[in-house]
């Protein structure tokens, strides 16, 4: 298999590969593969982390500089809420009163721009 537009081999990685995972993600997709030279045989890669799902995810935030609490999803509402995840995060935190049972407080940040 020869590289193509949406194929790309690269014997070892370098940050600049993340332009190329922006470019695939825009664009129709594509794969890189890492351990292999531009005539696709396999040279070997040495201490490698698999990176997929989430982990790939948290990578690329990590990468680019955010975090999750920079994504902000425009579709959700306030019924998308689950009251139960609440209640036990808020447990979690210390939020909870168990001798009163109730939270202490609660902060919600909503942006203007999505009222």
């Amino acid at each position: 298999m020869p590289e193509q537009q949406n194929i790309e081999f690269k014997s070892s990685w370098h940050e600049e590969y993340l332009d190329w995972i922006c470019g695939f993600a825009n664009a129709q997709g594509g794969k890189i593969y890492i351990g292999k030279n531009n005539n696709g045989n396999v040279v070997g890669i040495v201490d490698y982390k698999e990176l997929t799902g989430a982990a790939l995810n948290e990578f690329l935030l990590k990468r680019a500089g955010h975090t999750w609490d920079d994504v902000i999803e425009t579709r959700a509402s306030f019924d998308d809420i689950d009251e139960g995840t609440i209640k036990k995060y808020l447990r979690k935190t210390g939020n909870y009163s168990a001798k009163t049972g109730k939270y202490l407080y609660i902060i919600f940040e909503i942006q203007n721009s999505l009222l």
